[in-house]
């Protein structure tokens, strides 16, 4: 007779490192919406092709995606964690490949699009590494939870 091997051990608590990065997420979504509204106040050229009023329905659909993406990182959906970490990515690869726009910003925007890489990054960080990474490796205790 031979005796069961043991499986990976469902690990029900969320690690405080893993709070912690969901937590920055969010506050870094409030800190992008809260600095892209100004800019979204200021009056558009008569030639715009498109109503105003669409411009607020794309950043309304923009934030709505980003806070699902973190609302999923938070439930534990692996896909969802590496979507933010490809988008932050490619985020950063058009920085590099085309600095000019962030760089003809003010300085108020350009600290915020600063510290949001930083904070980004730092979520990201702890999300791919020790307690985060283990706590996205072991499986869930329902296959069925959000």
């Amino acid at each position: 007779m031979t005796t069961p091997t043991p499986g990976p051990e469902v690990q029900h608590e969320r690690p405080l490192q893993v709070t912690r990065a969901v937590w920055l997420l969010w506050v870094s979504l409030a800190l992008v919406a809260a600095s892209a509204i100004p800019v979204y106040l200021e009056p558009v050229p008569s030639d715009f092709p498109t109503p105003v009023w669409s411009l607020w329905v794309v950043l309304a659909a923009v934030w709505l995606f980003w806070g699902l993406l973190i609302f999923l990182v938070s439930r534990r959906h692996n896909w969802a964690r590496i979507a933010v970490l490809v988008l932050y990515v490619a985020g950063l690869g058009v920085w590099v490949w085309d600095p000019s726009p962030i760089l003809e910003l003010p300085v108020y925007s350009l600290a915020i699009e600063v510290i949001d890489t930083l904070i980004y990054a730092l979520a990201l960080y702890w999300l791919f590494t020790g307690a985060g990474a283990l706590w996205f490796r072991t499986p869930r205790a329902s296959k069925h939870a959000l």
